[in-house]
């Protein structure tokens, strides 16, 4: 499912090699060795607007046309710390009609910024919506109450798919990476790094990231922010172009000093 991605690039960023720095991936059992999950309490995620109300979605007449009578969309979204929308990214759905209609419905929904350690914070945002025709009034349900793939007997038209499912390696073509804060402290020679995990999409482009595993809360828009300028080679399962969802360690480079005057400068 093409769709355009909405994108930002701060100047900030530098480009760097994705060999010399992504050499982390995203494993079964989640996040990699050195990489904690957030503790308990410590993380919020982001979510819909404490006033939305309850989605009511028109059932699509393109699914009604060829006879479907219910099924399930996901979206992903990325959501700023200004608790504005940035990204939207159908994850699945049962039907293209369904993830088409849900993405339109979401442009007016509000949301909520996540927080961590009180800080408000961008962040990743899971909303499903179950389509029926005789029905349509369903309350929207985010990943961590409803799962696509636990709904037994449905089969998804579309849906993301794991980085080892993929018939090549992700190639990397341009990163970007993140500057540290200023005033960040560092311990001796060891970098600072952070977890994420984005999808990259069938154009190649890195998609709706979340931070997984961060030491501060500083560090989280840097990051995503450098993500999102990150540029794949287009991969495909079984020969056919590919949603992947996949995860990598982001190194956060030190600016340079600033140079001291030449000596006898002018004052």
């Amino acid at each position: 499912m093409r769709l355009p991605p909405s994108r930002i690039f701060p100047a900030t960023l530098a480009l760097a090699s994705a060999v010399f720095l992504l050499a982390t991936s995203l494993t079964a059992g989640g996040n990699p060795p050195g990489f904690p999950p957030f503790a308990n309490g410590e993380f919020t995620p982001a979510g819909l607007g404490p006033k939305e109300p309850d989605l009511l979605i028109d059932f699509p007449g393109g699914a009604a046309t060829r006879g479907i009578v219910k099924g399930s969309a996901m979206l992903s979204v990325l959501v700023g710390a200004d608790g504005k929308a940035v990204d939207y990214l159908v994850i699945s759905c049962t039907d293209i009609a369904f993830g088409k209609k849900l993405l339109d419905q979401a442009q007016g929904v509000t949301f909520q910024a996540g927080k961590y350690k009180g800080v408000a914070v961008p962040a990743r945002f899971n909303l499903g919506y179950t389509f029926n025709s005789k029905n349509a009034a369903v309350n929207p349900m985010d990943a961590a109450r409803h799962r696509m793939e636990d709904t037994t007997g449905v089969k998804m038209d579309y849906a993301a798919v794991a980085e080892k499912d993929i018939d090549q390696s992700l190639e990397f073509v341009s990163v970007a990476l993140p500057p540290l804060p200023a005033g960040y402290p560092t311990t001796g020679k060891t970098p600072v790094k952070v977890f994420v995990t984005f999808y990259v999409d069938e154009d190649g482009h890195a998609r709706v990231p979340n931070v997984e595993s961060a030491a501060s809360p500083e560090l989280i828009s840097g990051a995503i922010a450098a993500v999102r300028q990150w540029v794949l080679k287009p991969v495909t399962v079984k020969g056919k172009p590919a949603l992947v969802f996949t995860g990598r360690a982001v190194r956060f480079i030190v600016p340079e000093p600033a140079a001291a005057p030449a000596a006898g400068a002018a004052k």
